[in-house]
């Protein structure tokens, strides 16, 4: 099969459904302007991929994301001079217990991601090269180490990549900067570039998933002096802070920690925004934004060069006094820590701006109806987005944590618990830092006995969500004593269930506001599909 020709003429999708239709093994070899790459096959499936514009390895990965020591680099290195043909996954997998699984969903993911951003490339050439005989195990990928044994479907990968290029979510090729000449202003005083210095102070760049929030959150923003530009997907985002940057502009950016990667899948896409800022913007000063806070994010934004990790109002919040506040102290925040970078982007919150009355006639607009309406369920609203992501094949373990998302737009405290026979173990929080400066630790050191009568008890055997007080029962109180001592008027607690069996319970409380938890029916809904996607999880473990 001889398959030759240019990208304008054929696009990618069309490549890949025919290889995939045909069955063949072979490398298919893109190259663009001064890029290139390629994607490789086995019987129609693709089972690996590379581009010069993803340079990083599957150990320089893995060391990335701690999952591996730099010396791990050394052994590799000489394990493939004894072995040739070795398989990065395998060593890391028998020498160091890597889980496969956490392995193959890693290669998975940026795969996918190097295919997707092949769909970006709208000019240059295309050939594919048959390979007969045994099973492809092409000679350029196990330098990279991200070979899958087993391919991905060529075809779905198709379709997802043209979603993607139409819902503008892929970079385009402006996001590829190119070098920028700094003035001798500009320069340190040992004569090299300082890439905290590259241009001159920009607008302030946001980034937020959810419109209505997003444009509260300018509209306040440019009510306090900043100049201001907003964004709903990331690739808008990238692309503006280059075509800035061959302005000679350094924009700063506030970024949503929650909303969707680059490629649609996954809930923590602000940090994969940071992630890209931080190899290909170097210089630009980021700030993440998030109503649901996360230790292990946070940490893993800190490392990534990230300014400051700050909280923003929930969409509940917004019209309510306490998310008022709440946004006062991120406009105050934002410029503080923009100062301390050289950047004073809002002069005005320096004297004696009024922010409550730059921000009194802003609040309610975006989200107020136009004409009376009938109240409907709290959390519909999230409901069809977040059963979305928990159908993401590559979800994994972020069924606790979109869990924990959905229920801070609703309540004000949650805690999910792991249940293990007759215990119940913690596993993650949010809301309990007005307890405790090390809520998550708290929470995880926290085991409780399912005693009968408390209401732990009746989830687990009726394996139904109930709503109502704390009771006397052992697990209540002690619950109680670890979360400040404070009774809640009310509280709500509900199931997880995989398998018929009752596996996580989340609790849940409006503290310090002593008010009832309210309607969580959309709440109540999530769950039950969050029980299945747990146990999908699961079940492709144990099959792995």
């Amino acid at each position: 099969m001889s398959l030759v020709g240019n990208l304008e003429d054929l696009g990618l999708g069309d490549i890949l459904q025919i290889v995939s239709l045909s069955g063949k093994s072979g490398v298919l070899s893109l190259t663009s302007a001064a890029r290139s790459g390629a994607i490789y096959f086995d019987a129609g499936l693709v089972v690996g991929a590379a581009s010069t514009q993803f340079n990083a390895t599957l150990g320089e990965t893995l060391i990335k994301h701690k999952l591996l020591a730099p010396s791990a680099l050394d052994a590799l290195s000489l394990a493939q001079q004894q072995q040739p043909a070795l398989r990065q996954a395998d060593f890391f997998t028998t020498r160091y217990k890597l889980p496969p699984e956490t392995l193959e969903a890693i290669i998975k993911a940026f795969i996918q991601r190097i295919v997707y951003s092949f769909f970006a490339w709208t000019e240059g050439s295309f050939s594919f090269a048959l390979e007969e005989g045994e099973q492809v195990v092409p000679r350029q990928v196990p330098v990279s180490g991200f070979y899958l044994k087993t391919g991905l479907n060529s075809q779905w990968l198709a379709a997802e990549g043209r979603r993607l290029a139409s819902e503008g979510r892929l970079l385009s090729d402006a996001a590829v900067v190119p070098p920028f000449a700094p003035s001798a202003a500009q320069t340190s005083t040992q004569g090299k570039p300082d890439p905290g210095l590259r241009g001159t102070a920009g607008p302030l760049f946001i980034i937020d998933d959810d419109g209505p929030t997003r444009a509260v959150l300018e509209r306040a923003f440019v009510r306090a002096g900043f100049e201001v530009e907003s964004f709903a997907l990331p690739a808008e985002l990238i692309n503006a802070c280059s075509q800035r940057l061959n302005l000679g502009q350094r924009p700063a950016l506030l970024v949503d920690l929650i909303m969707p990667r680059l490629d649609g899948h996954g809930i923590l896409g602000g940090l994969e925004v940071v992630e890209i800022v931080s190899e290909k913007l170097a210089g630009l000063p980021v700030l993440l934004m998030t109503d649901h806070p996360n230790a292990e994010a946070e940490k893993k934004a800190h490392e990534l060069g990230c300014v400051a990790v700050l909280r923003k109002p929930k969409k509940v919040e917004i019209r309510q006094e306490r998310g008022i506040e709440v946004l006062k102290n991120l406009l105050v925040e934002v410029e503080h820590c923009l100062s301390d970078k050289g950047l004073s982007l809002a002069p005005a919150l320096q004297g004696g701006f009024r922010l409550e009355a730059a921000l009194a006639d802003d609040i309610e607009d975006p989200f107020a109806p136009s004409a009376p309406v009938q109240e409907e369920s709290p959390g519909l609203y999230l409901l069809k987005g977040m059963l979305q992501e928990l159908a993401d094949p590559l979800l994994g373990g972020g069924v606790i944590l979109l869990t924990l998302r959905f229920a801070s737009e609703m309540l004000n405290r949650a805690v999910i618990f792991n249940v293990h026979d007759h215990e119940i173990v913690g596993v993650g929080q949010f809301g309990l830092d007005q307890v405790t400066e090390n809520a998550d630790r708290l929470v995880r050191k926290l085991r409780l006995n399912i005693a009968a009568g408390s209401l732990f008890d009746q989830v687990v055997r009726h394996k139904k969500a109930l709503k109502g007080t704390l009771t006397q029962a052992s697990p209540d109180c002690k619950l109680l004593q670890h979360f400040g001592g404070v009774k809640p008027l009310e509280v709500f607690v509900g199931p997880l269930i995989s398998n018929g069996k009752v596996v996580a319970i989340i609790y849940a409380d409006n503290l310090p506001d002593q008010r009832p938890v309210g309607n969580v029916e959309a709440f109540e809904v999530f769950l039950s599909q969050a029980g299945m996607a747990m146990e999908r999880v699961l079940l492709e473990r144990r099959s792995a």
